[in-house]
Formats: C-alpha cells, structure tokens, sequence
C-alpha cells in the first residue's frame, strides 16, 4: 500500500503563502514560493513547479507541474475526513515575536503542539496535530497571529 502524507494546508492560502500538494514522491507549490530541501540541496519553486524526491537522494531539477501529476497528487491526499490533523506554519520570527505569538496561540491550542525550533538568529514556529475542522474554526481569530 502506498503511503501517502498531506502537506496541503488551505489555511495558508488565505494568507497568500504557498499551497503545498505532495506524495512521496513529488513536491509541488500551487500557489506561492516555496524551497525543497533534501540531502543538502535546495530547490527554489514557483507557482505550477514541481520537484521529485526520493530517500537519501536530492531533489531533481525543477521542472513544469503537468496536469496529468497534479490530478493523481491532488486524488491521492485529498480528504474529505474534517477530523484529519494538519500542521499550520505560524511563521520565522525574532525571540520576542515568537513568544509573543505563543502566550496568544496557546490560548487557543494545547501548548505541547505548538513547536518552536531555533532557526539561524529566528525562531521557526507551527502547529503541529491539529484536527483540520478545529483550525479551519478558529482560523479567523488566530491569523493575525501568523506571518503574512
């Protein structure tokens, strides 16, 4: 059986971020900008690109998302299950900005899902484990909390 794994977050559109669709083998941004990382290589993608990845190997080269790969990723992680959990980005902020941001989030999230990791002289922050019909439920009240 092959294992598929969700990095669709709708929440993240609303905010003009990068919708992210992927299986695994293959990353690919809808929307926005985003970078793939893997075995030490990056690759920089733009709305309608795709990547390839595979275990222990880099990215292939960026290429043009066909429609044929985006129907079979999109068939693959779609769900209609509301009680799937999902990883919101909150954003890369200073010290003071991510702690700020987590006294007001954890009013709203169980404080162990909320994770902070040290990233160069900022803080990468998200939210990990939540039940995707409880974020898209309290989305309007936490997105002035997440970096545009």
């Amino acid at each position: 059986m092959k294992k598929s794994f969700l990095l669709i977050t709708i929440l993240i559109n609303f905010l003009q971020a990068a919708v992210i669709v992927g299986d695994q083998n293959k990353i690919s941004t809808l929307d926005g900008q985003i970078s793939v990382t893997s075995n030490g290589a990056t690759r920089d993608l733009n709305t309608g690109q795709v990547v390839d990845i595979a275990e222990d190997k880099e990215p292939s080269e960026v290429r043009n998302l066909q429609k044929n790969e985006l129907n079979n990723i999109l068939k693959d992680t779609t769900t209609k299950d509301l009680s799937k959990k999902i990883n919101i980005r909150v954003g890369l902020f200073t010290k003071d900005e991510a702690l700020y941001r987590y006294k007001e989030l954890k009013k709203y999230f169980d404080p162990k899902s909320i994770v902070i990791k040290r990233n160069g002289e900022n803080y990468l922050m998200t939210i990990e484990d939540v039940r995707y019909n409880y974020a898209q439920k309290v989305f309007p009240q936490i997105k002035k909390y997440l970096r545009k």
